[in-house]
């Protein structure tokens, strides 16, 4: 028995079903051993993703109103670069849509997913990993 792995994966399972994504205790162990996949939980980082997000739509010409974006996620590739997704709320003045999207904030890969996706740690750190690449 393994305690320190055993608390990390304790700690990923805690934050996975906190955060209200679907999971599993497989998913908790492919997070405490993976170090490259990290949840997002402090406000002020979620406020500032939003933000960008929602600056990204602007300039891609989405006419939205109110985006709220949840469940974020850090990919961080060759231990430097970083990519960050998350599922997103948007409105326009006569749409609504849940969206995935991932930025790398070096390059700006922003991309978005408007269908066929589940909230789950694994689809988004796939979706960011194929999509938004840090660095490339």
């Amino acid at each position: 028995m393994n305690l320190k792995k055993d608390a990390a994966i304790a700690w990923c399972l805690w934050l996975l079903i906190d955060s209200g994504m679907q999971t599993s205790v497989a998913q908790a162990q492919t997070l405490a051993v993976q170090d490259k996949v990290h949840l997002i939980s402090q406000l002020d980082e979620e406020k500032s993703l939003t933000d960008q997000f929602r600056q990204n739509f602007i300039e891609l010409g989405f006419p939205i109103k109110d985006i709220q974006c949840t469940n974020f996620v850090e990919l961080s590739q060759d231990g430097k670069d970083r990519s960050f997704g998350g599922y997103c709320h948007i409105s326009s003045a006569s749409k609504q849509r849940e969206v995935m999207v991932c930025d790398d904030t070096m390059i700006g890969k922003f991309t978005i997913k408007a269908w066929g996706f589940a909230s789950s740690v694994d689809d988004l750190s796939e979706f960011i990993k194929n999509n938004c690449p840090g660095g490339g």
